[in-house]
């Protein structure tokens, strides 16, 4: 199939409000204990519009295709998970995960040669994935689904690659059986083929039909058909911050930023912050930062109820919720 690559031309450009920026600190505003066993996870979680958690549960290994859904008072779980042939990390490892508005569980999984997508059913049994057609030397990173379907993958040019085009991004609209519809232009940086353990930015939301892919200092508003609508740029309190997460609603775009501290008792660890823009015009709303009593394991927001942030401590955990303001 010829690949059609995507010019971003006469896009409007919607800049944020950048200046002397001071943090807020944002607190729990109310907490809820959670009555489920206490579960371990990787990456990033994910909500649906109800409210309900999605994790990337791991046992000992992180390349496991399982994902554990938590409801929203925290009172009961599920998990779906490959089975059969593909339970095998060798033979379908996990990359990443999706969950749409409506809770439907998307996985993206991959071995050396081919590259699926598994989807699952009411009860959380797996059906036949799809083969993404996706050239061999290209490595995925992340995806989402659209809400018609069609599916947004992203990743980079890996060292089977011709050298011109090693470490560079690649990011493309696929139909929802695998085929490509066209290569789309979005800002991510080159990938260090060196040092792939490093963090880097890219994440993405649904709205309203369209995809908001989060890079390192805009967002790109993406239609099912790949054309990019529409680019919000932002600014990064901190340089050294990485953008790793978007949340979006009621016309309120959330960007968590992870920094890795390189000073006194924090050292090594990751400092999480958050910057809000409207959705529309991408003006600044504010900068925050949680408390270290609130933590830095967000996992939903609304502009209604704010950010809800995981607490565990020992065998305890809890759901704590931070309003905005």
């Amino acid at each position: 199939m010829k690949c059609v690559f995507l010019v971003l031309v006469s896009i409007p450009l919607c800049l944020a409000q950048v200046g002397v920026l001071a943090s807020r600190e944002i607190d729990a505003s109310s907490s809820r204990p959670i009555q489920a066993p206490p579960f371990s996870y990787f990456g990033e979680s994910q909500c649906d519009q109800d409210g309900n958690m999605y994790f990337h549960a791991v046992d000992s290994d992180f390349r496991q295709g399982q994902i554990f859904r938590l409801s929203r008072d925290g009172t009961s779980g599920k998990f779906f998970r490959i089975t059969g042939k593909f339970a095998d990390p060798d033979s379908a490892g996990f990359d990443s995960f999706w969950v749409t508005n409506d809770g439907e569980v998307f996985l993206l999984a991959s071995n050396a040669e081919e590259k699926y997508v598994f989807t699952f059913d009411s009860n959380g049994v797996v059906r036949a994935p799809v083969m993404l057609k996706v050239r061999k030397d290209v490595q995925l990173t992340d995806f989402a689904v659209f809400d018609n379907g069609f599916l947004f993958v992203w990743g980079y040019h890996a060292e089977q690659s011709p050298s011109d085009l090693r470490g560079k991004a690649y990011a493309a609209v696929l139909t929802q059986s695998g085929e490509l519809v066209r290569q789309v232009s979005v800002s991510m940086p080159t990938v260090d083929l060196g040092n792939l353990g490093a963090p880097s930015d890219g994440a993405v939301a649904s709205y309203a039909g369209n995809l908001y892919f989060l890079g390192s200092d805009q967002i790109t508003v993406i239609s099912a058909t790949g054309e990019a609508i529409r680019r919000l740029k932002f600014h990064k309190p901190d340089p050294q911050a990485v953008a790793t997460r978007l949340y979006l609603s009621a016309g309120v775009a959330v960007i968590a930023l992870n920094k890795i501290s390189t000073k006194g008792s924090d050292r090594g660890q990751v400092l999480r912050s958050f910057i809000a823009l409207d959705q529309n015009s991408g003006d600044l709303i504010g900068y925050y930062k949680p408390s270290g009593q609130l933590g830095s394991n967000d996992v939903c927001f609304s502009r209604a109820d704010g950010l809800t942030f995981l607490q565990v401590d020992g065998k305890t955990q809890k759901l704590a919720t931070a309003l905005l303001r």
